[in-house]
């Protein structure tokens, strides 16, 4: 099983075609993250027409109570030159983060790092997105949840 975490991670990270064009996290509170708290990342304008991979991160220290965390992703592309965007895309994404046993997934210590393929989209030369971000579990307040990033890769 570790095997294949370690795999898919190094797949994710380290493709031989796709170079990393960007990489932001955002920080979760201190006391958790709550479920009404959305957090905001954007993307662009990019300098290159193209595929764009995207894939979701997150960090997380022992005191995530659970072993996996559903996450929703909404995304909109502001075309160049326009004003108005694109159509809402939203993602459900289930990100397991332990094992049965309660064995952290991610590699690191204190703090795990964990990646999730997203979605691939075709963007043009100037194109930004919009991506917000927040929690859909049944709990109001998460503790454990450091930060929740997006990377993408052409």
């Amino acid at each position: 099983m570790a095997l294949g975490v370690a795999l898919t991670v190094a797949l994710t990270m380290g493709g031989c075609s796709r170079k990393p064009v960007y990489n932001c996290f955002a920080s979760t509170s201190v006391e958790g993250w709550e479920r009404n708290d959305t957090l905001t990342l954007g993307l662009g304008p990019v300098d290159l027409t193209g595929r764009y991979d995207e894939t979701l991160a997150l960090r997380a220290t022992t005191l995530y109570p659970f072993t996996s965390l559903t996450i929703i992703v909404e995304q909109q592309v502001r075309v160049a030159g326009q004003s108005s965007l694109t159509p809402l895309r939203t993602d459900t994404i289930c990100c397991r983060l332990t094992d049965a046993e309660g064995t952290p997934l991610g590699p690191g210590t204190n703090y795990h790092q964990y990646t999730f393929p997203l979605t691939s989209l075709r963007l043009a030369q100037g194109d930004s997105i919009a991506v917000r971000i927040h929690h859909f579990m049944k709990r109001e307040l998460l503790p454990g949840i450091i930060d929740i990033g997006l990377i993408a890769a052409r």
